[in-house]
């Protein structure tokens, strides 16, 4: 079996030696090749998507749904699919489901704003129960 290929692009190509910085990456996690005849296995997918006053800062909240939106779009109608965001809240915006209505997941994802303080762990925990029911 092939592994992905995780590729890993910083937003800006130089960084001062001098002084400590903090770079955004884009990753990106290609899969290997499928085998002719075997298809893909069906996924389940849980977006778990930070909405906290930190998101807000350089667009990072706008290229989250971004990538979130793309994720949506390559689904199968096969496909799982769970939204979870949080802030100093956890909200299930999409509960596990069928990738069947993709204008509406999209909607949801549309809808997302930033709000105030972090609650991680909980958004996390909520996130991986979606995906594992």
């Amino acid at each position: 079996m092939t592994l992905p290929t995780i590729v890993i692009t910083p937003l800006y190509p130089v960084l001062p030696s001098n002084s400590p910085t903090v770079l955004d990456v884009l990753v990106k996690i290609v899969p290997p090749e499928l085998t002719p005849g075997l298809g893909r296995p069906q996924l389940n997918v849980g977006l778990v998507i930070d909405r906290s006053s930190s998101m807000s800062v350089k667009d990072r909240l706008t290229y989250a749904k971004a990538a979130a939106r793309q994720l949506v779009h390559q689904l199968l109608p096969s496909d799982r699919i769970s939204i979870t965001t949080f802030d100093r809240t956890v909200q299930t915006l999409i509960p596990s489901t069928l990738a069947t209505d993709k204008a509406a997941i999209i909607a949801a994802i549309q809808d997302i704003s930033t709000g105030k303080w972090t609650n991680l762990h909980a958004g996390w925990l909520e996130g991986s129960c979606q995906v594992n029911q």
